[in-house]
């Protein structure tokens, strides 16, 4: 929103209208996920695509890095938390990391640390920025702590 006269400049969909994804078969844990079994694509072929009804709200407050004119921040769960049953799929952007551009709100990348999370394991800090070096190079990029005790980098 322009602070000078309160129009919208832009707008990002936390959910997509393509919320399926990949079909991971792990997440960031490490646990193995059954979001690809046989009854949860045979509700996306019976209801479609969950994305009217699956959550995602941003509940911790964003990084902007102004020099790189990216906005980092993290989505919450998808709903229903516990029960997946009625949202075959990964669930896009739901528990991840997100990177949109400053100036357009345009999507530049994600990390989705939970997908199809049926654990309640949203983030629960906000997100950070981050000067990552190794020998080889160094990058400017935000991050989130996380439950596992992990820290995920876009």
């Amino acid at each position: 929103m322009d602070a000078k006269d309160g129009k919208l400049i832009w707008s990002f969909d936390t959910i997509p209208e393509n919320s399926v994804g990949v079909w991971a078969t792990t997440d960031a844990t490490d646990a193995t996920s059954n979001a690809t079994s046989q009854p949860r694509k045979a509700a996306l072929a019976k209801n479609g695509d969950p994305y009217k009804t699956l959550g995602g709200g941003v509940w911790q407050n964003p990084s902007v890095d102004l020099a790189a004119k990216r906005v980092y921040f993290v989505v919450g769960n998808p709903s229903p938390d516990l029960d997946g049953s009625a949202r075959p799929g990964d669930n896009l952007y739901t528990d991840s990391l997100v990177s949109i551009d400053l100036d357009t709100g345009k999507y530049v990348c994600h990390f989705q640390y939970v997908p199809h999370d049926l654990w309640d394991l949203d983030a629960v800090s906000p997100t950070v920025l981050v000067n990552a070096a190794d020998k080889s190079r160094q990058d400017d990029s935000g991050g989130s702590a996380r439950r596992q005790d992990r820290l995920h980098l876009t």
